[in-house]
């Protein structure tokens, strides 16, 4: 693969990685439970972590996101629908439970697209960098997946 090759699938982890710092921040400002709210801004924190990590990756050779070289192709990618649009104008009002399933559905958005970009052949230390923020993503969604069923259980 050629570095255009590595810096599209590191524009896409950024965008995934930006959108999950955004979402779970904003989740964490409404929901109610205090442990909710604590591992949401914790989870938005790991994912602006994770984002700082792969732009300076992309910063290696590549463009990252929101550089003043970004194409046009990249531009209207980062334009898409991503996995937060749904709660961007819509959190007030929302319930925990709600919350909660929307950062589930999320996590696993982020683990399909960390699972695509692993599929390619990717140079060490790359393919480590993805491995450790896919299984921090797939730590998350079961910790939200074990908060839900205890919501659900009443405990």
């Amino acid at each position: 693969m050629d570095h255009e090759g590595y810096t599209i699938i590191l524009n896409r982890l950024i965008r995934t990685c930006r959108q999950g710092d955004y979402g779970f921040r904003r989740c964490a400002v409404h929901v109610q439970d205090a442990e909710l709210k604590s591992v949401f801004a914790a989870r938005g924190a790991e994912c602006a972590r994770a984002a700082a990590d792969l732009v300076r990756l992309a910063q290696h050779g590549g463009r990252p996101a929101d550089g003043p070289t970004v194409d046009r192709s990249q531009r209207l990618a980062a334009a898409a629908p991503n996995g937060w649009s749904a709660v961007k104008g819509m959190l007030v009002g929302f319930d925990d439970a709600a919350l909660l399933e929307e950062c589930q559905r999320a996590e696993r958005n982020a683990m399909a697209t960390y699972g695509d970009a692993l599929e390619e052949s990717l140079p060490e230390p790359l393919r480590s960098l993805l491995e450790r923020q896919q299984a921090a993503a797939r730590r998350s969604h079961d910790c939200l997946r074990k908060l839900q069923l205890r919501e659900r259980h009443g405990g």
